[in-house]
């Protein structure tokens, strides 16, 4: 369903990734959870819910962005950002997200975290590198594994390494250039996900176990800690389980190409094109998802009404699989899920009342305000 900028969408369940957007950092209160994507025409216009107090999702052209809303100095540099590096999948958004934070223009803390994910992924880019070349080793050569990680990071270790690079390509007849120069594309491709049993369990692996976790814990929380929001609260895990579900698949189909390491470098062109795209694929299903279980971890330790308050922002938040990825059967879990949102009480008023609740809006503003430093 493509809708025009400049238009106010009261209910939307995406057919494809596109069309759903990619969520966006944005610091400024009004922008949070807001969605960027190509519009028709090919530029990026903005997904922005909860504009009206309400479950309406308004469609903003993005360059009108800077003149409807009072943007923090952040977004400012991050709008800039995402232009200059024309990004429009979750991907190169996090990246370009990730390269503004750490300039500290979002605070001294989300510099900090900036910077360590960059370090985190730099190492995980090399452990998957040396997995990559662990396992072609044990499934093309055979043989004792002579090398450890400390070799592939340490000059000292690069001629064990480069030998058992020669070795892996002589059993597919590639000259040892060619060899490394594809398993360490191989390695950049893959890294946000790693090898499957490697020695370290990389980022988009750890989010699909976290968000595992988080489906089952908002569905007993709301039978057991909240029956009023017994069934928002299932609603909500049914999505995440249909995430998980289309995840499960994307990931069974890395890790059988990955396993077959030798066929996937002889015929390096093909596999680097279906990889790549199972891993892209991978990325849409998880992006806004981190976002959703930092909502709800939180507010872990809060009481009842931050609690609701939580559930209430998840809802805005939450990650719509298009249907294009949804297995059959979805549509009850779509229309349980619009049923809810219809419903859904206006943002910063009382849950059982529906009225206007000043202290509730301030502890929202308030939590929004503690996320985006």
């Amino acid at each position: 369903m493509a809708v025009a900028s400049n238009t106010v969408i009261d209910t939307f369940w995406p057919t494809t990734f596109a069309e759903r957007g990619v969520i966006v950092p944005f610091t400024t209160p009004v922008l949070a959870h807001a969605r960027v994507r190509p519009s028709a025409s090919d530029v990026l216009e903005v997904l922005v819910s909860g504009m009206s107090d309400g479950p309406s999702i308004y469609v903003i052209p993005w360059e009108a962005l800077p003149a409807a809303f009072s943007l923090t100095v952040h977004d400012r540099s991050l709008t800039e950002e995402i232009e200059f590096m024309d990004a429009t999948n979750p991907s190169t958004i996090r990246m370009a997200a990730l390269r503004v934070a750490r300039t500290g223009l979002a605070g001294a803390d989300a510099a900090r975290v900036a910077n360590a994910q960059i370090e985190a992924e730099e190492t995980e880019r090399l452990v998957t590198y040396f997995d990559l070349v662990k396992l072609a080793h044990q499934t093309m050569v055979g043989g004792t594994f002579e090398i450890d990680f400390q070799d592939v990071i340490d000059p000292a270790g690069q001629g064990a390494v480069r030998a058992i690079i020669e070795a892996i390509g002589k059993s597919i007849d590639l000259p040892r250039s060619e060899t490394q120069v594809r398993i360490e594309a191989l390695s950049k491709i893959i890294y946000p996900v790693g090898i499957s049993g490697g020695s370290r369990q990389c980022r988009l692996r750890r989010l699909v176990s976290k968000l595992q976790a988080f489906a089952v814990y908002i569905v007993e929380w709301g039978r057991d800690g909240d029956q009023s929001m017994a069934g928002l609260t299932e609603s909500i895990g049914d999505v995440a389980k249909g995430a998980l579900g289309a995840t499960r698949k994307v990931m069974a189909a890395i890790d059988v190409t990955t396993n077959k390491i030798g066929p996937a470098l002889q015929d390096w062109k093909t596999s680097q094109k279906n990889i790549e795209d199972l891993i892209d694929q991978l990325s849409w299903l998880m992006d806004g998802w981190e976002t959703v279980i930092a909502i709800w971890d939180h507010a872990e330790n809060e009481g009842l009404v931050d609690r609701r308050a939580s559930v209430e922002e998840i809802l805005r938040a939450l990650p719509k699989v298009p249907t294009s990825h949804l297995g059959p059967g979805s549509e009850k879990m779509i229309a349980t899920h619009d049923r809810y949102t219809s419903k859904m009480v206006r943002a910063g008023c009382g849950w059982t009342s529906g009225a206007p609740d000043l202290d509730l809006k301030l502890r929202f503003e308030s939590l929004k305000s503690q996320r985006a430093a």
